[in-house]
């Protein structure tokens, strides 16, 4: 009698177990529907959660789902001729838009397609950068190919006359060797056509001596331009020195003149002379003509 009580013990409570354990498997959170079943108690806001839904008369029942509603399906770039569906995602013009309505061809933004994110303001201007490192030097580019010449441009206007302009020619003698009263060639030169400011000029070195007297004695020596044509004196000069400074030094004589040399012309000479009854002759000299020509050129 005792082993039947137990051995039906046994048994009925495997069928509980059994039961049970088919009630965990039935029993899910959140359901096979996907919602969320819990009681919420009137007194003392506890919350529990159940997986039938039954709640008790103190209880508030309260459900609810866990699956959210349906996303966007983003289809990059907006395209003219692409199809799209509700929900699907673009984007145009720095902004992005979800379609309302199926639409194809329709530009956002319409009717068609409602604004997600719109595009933004332009921001401030970043930091200036750090100066990077200088490069290499390039290569040399090849030489351009030269440019035609362009056309002649017209004549311009004659501009006004420039002032006079001049010239100078000289003649040199190099050495020569005069003395007594009377004068003496020393060089000349031909002037052509024209009006000349004349300077001649006549370089002396003399050497006092025991032969040649006292050398304290006083020297007179002197110079003049002549026309060569009619011996016509064109001007000159004469100097009084004394001989003893005359010893390995020049003494110049200076004759400024104006001469005009008709077409064709003048030939001019210089002739000099010293006093040497009391000297002696002087030493070798040299001697030039300056013609400088007023208003042109040789």
């Amino acid at each position: 009698m005792h082993r039947i009580r137990s051995r039906g013990i046994a048994l009925l409570l495997g069928g509980v177990a059994l039961i049970a354990a088919v009630g965990i498997v039935e029993a899910a959170i959140p359901d096979s529907k996907g919602v969320i079943h819990a009681c919420y108690a009137r007194s003392g806001g506890s919350l529990r959660v159940s997986d039938t839904g039954g709640c008790k008369s103190t209880e508030v029942a309260l459900d609810w789902n866990n699956v959210g509603p349906a996303g966007l399906t983003w289809r990059g770039e907006w395209a003219s001729g692409t199809f799209y569906n509700v929900r699907d995602a673009v984007a145009y013009q720095g902004s992005s838009y979800i379609a309302i309505f199926s639409n194809a061809g329709s530009t956002p933004p319409n009717s068609n397609w409602m604004l997600l994110a719109g595009k933004g303001d332009k921001g401030d201007p970043g930091a200036t950068g750090a100066t990077g490192a200088t490069g290499a030097t390039g290569a040399t580019g090849a030489t351009g190919a030269t440019g035609a010449t362009g056309a002649q441009g017209p004549a311009g206007p004659q501009g006004p006359a420039g002032a006079a302009g001049s010239a100078v020619r000289i003649a040199f003698e190099g050495s020569h060797y005069f003395a007594g009263t009377t004068y003496e060639y020393i060089v000349g030169m031909n002037l052509p056509e024209g009006t000349y400011a004349i300077v001649s000029r006549a370089e002396l070195e003399g050497t006092c001596a025991s032969s040649a007297g006292n050398c304290n004695d006083t020297l007179y020596v002197g110079c003049y331009l002549r026309d060569a044509s009619n011996d016509q004196s064109l001007g000159g000069s004469e100097q009084r020195a004394n001989v003893n400074g005359l010893d390995r030094q020049f003494l110049s004589v200076t004759i400024p003149s104006v001469v005009t040399a008709p077409a064709g012309g003048k030939a001019i000479d210089l002739w000099c002379f010293n006093d040497g009854s009391a000297t002696g002759k002087l030493g070798s000299h040299g001697a030039d003509i300056m013609a400088i020509k007023v208003g042109g050129t040789f």
